[in-house]
């Protein structure tokens, strides 16, 4: 790792994304998006400590809730690399793990 700023960064689900709710809630009823919230609140908090934080969606991995849909090594290389590149300007943002922004 490399980021050159302290970081935060925990790994949620699209699932907690208050955007797409509407279309999740027919395969996930219980969504819990207080990680996502609590990550905002933070970066709020601790801008002006220029500590990043971030939330991450590893994606469809392969285990055995998920099934065939992604690799593990594909997903955990890219949220590696998403780590890796965290800079202030997506501070306080919900990415992909190949970097795309997901909306809250």
């Amino acid at each position: 790792m490399s980021c050159s700023k302290p970081a935060v960064v925990s790994i949620s689900s699209m699932v907690a994304s208050m955007a797409t709710i509407k279309e999740m809630c027919s395969f996930f009823p219980m969504a819990s998006a207080g990680l996502n919230m609590l990550t905002l609140c933070a970066t709020e908090q601790f801008r002006k400590d220029e500590i990043l934080f971030a939330v991450l969606h590893p994606g469809w991995v392969r285990t055995d809730m998920g099934g065939e849909g992604v690799s593990l090594t594909e997903s955990v290389e890219g949220l590696l690399s998403v780590m890796d590149a965290l800079t202030e300007k997506q501070t306080g943002v919900f990415l992909d793990y190949e970097g795309k922004v997901t909306p809250w």
